[in-house]
């Protein structure tokens, strides 16, 4: 269930621009469609959606109200490199994950990890250059 006024992420949805935008829930479940009313700031307007096609904002640790200097300080903390994501929605996705994967800064090793951006090409990533 979303509360009112929860912000979430918008996924699995046909139309591509929609996806991986934020929104905030406006409404319950429609009675008949089991639809929630989700507001996008992006595009200006509220949309219809099925619980399935959004995931809470809390899910992915709040990376959709950081900006892109933001994201990419912290994944070059955890001693990620950050040049092969060219759209912010990458970003956010490469923290999100990072943050599942309970990345914390990284002690030296001779191999670099690997972490898939949202392209769903798997990098071979930097090790931090104090190593």
């Amino acid at each position: 269930m979303f509360p009112l006024n929860s912000k979430v992420r918008l996924k699995g949805l046909m139309k591509e621009e929609f996806n991986g935008k934020f929104g905030v829930v406006r409404s319950s479940p429609d009675e008949n469609t089991g639809r929630l009313n989700v507001y996008i700031p992006d595009f200006g307007k509220s949309v219809a959606l099925r619980s399935v096609n959004v995931e809470s904002v809390a899910a992915t640790g709040e990376v959709g109200t950081m900006g892109i200097k933001e994201l990419k300080a912290e994944l070059t903390s955890y001693g990620l490199a950050t040049s092969s994501y060219c759209e912010k929605t990458e970003l956010q996705e490469a923290v999100a994950q990072a943050r599942r994967d309970g990345y914390k800064k990284p002690t030296c090793s001779k191999k670099a990890p690997t972490i898939a951006p949202c392209s769903g090409k798997s990098l071979r990533l930097r090790a931090p250059r104090h190593c």
